[in-house]
């Protein structure tokens, strides 16, 4: 992109501004687009400090492309008074998830999700896939399954 290497991040406290900008015209929930992880976690805990200082009342949507660890999902929850969250694990099975490039297991996706709902996290959004590499029927529909339980 643009002949970069690499993506380029927008500074975390400019981003905290921007939402707070957004906030002063409206009380609609502001969707933060990508990992704030991907950037590194400096990136995201200088984010969330500049977040916890502008106490911003809007509902902030944030999304994982792995599941974040208890201790950031306490940072987070410390940092953002209204948020909910959004983690894109594909499929149950960690074959099918590492084949899409997720290496992490259920359990690790677990301990995240039991994480969030013991934080101040308003709603957790997960979304699963069809159609992906080893995937069929019976694969699919363990992973209706799987959801049922989760």
């Amino acid at each position: 992109m643009c002949v970069r290497e690499r993506p380029a991040f927008r500074a975390p406290e400019l981003l905290a501004k921007d939402i707070k900008s957004i906030s002063r015209y409206t009380g609609a929930p502001v969707m933060v687009i990508g990992d704030l992880l991907q950037a590194g976690r400096n990136y995201a805990d200088r984010f969330l400090l500049a977040m916890k200082k502008l106490r911003i009342k809007n509902e902030i949507a944030i999304e994982f492309f792995h599941p974040p660890t208890g201790d950031f999902v306490q940072k987070v929850s410390d940092s953002l008074t209204n948020f909910n969250v959004e983690i894109s694990p594909e499929s149950h099975h960690t074959r099918v998830r590492k084949a899409f490039g997720n290496t992490y297991d259920n359990a690790r996706l677990e301990e995240s999700i039991e994480a969030f709902v013991h934080s101040n996290c308003k709603r957790i959004d997960l979304f699963f896939m069809v159609g992906l590499p080893y995937q069929d029927y019976k694969s699919v529909m363990a992973t209706v399954e799987y959801c049922g339980e989760v």
